[in-house]
């Protein structure tokens, strides 16, 4: 890629979330692991790459849900 051309991690998120993180993970690769580079060129923060290295690491790169988590009170059952 040359030098000052981006690529809109937002939109490919709006496309294919799961995608968009294999795209940084390749080009993040493709750049020897330079991180401040990487999110330079997708137009993010370094800390949304950190995520998704995270995700990776996981094993699970989709989305979490979106759905509110419960928190269950003590002494409250499950219906």
């Amino acid at each position: 890629m040359n030098p000052g051309h981006h690529i809109d991690y937002k939109q490919l998120r709006k496309v294919n979330p799961k995608t968009a993180r294999l795209t940084v993970l390749s080009y993040l690769e493709s750049v020897g692991g330079n991180i401040s580079r990487t999110a330079q060129v997708f137009g993010v923060n370094r800390s949304v790459v950190y995520d998704i290295l995270k995700k990776q690491a996981s094993g699970d790169l989709n989305d979490r849900s979106k759905a509110p988590r419960r928190h269950m009170g003590q002494g409250q059952e499950v219906h």
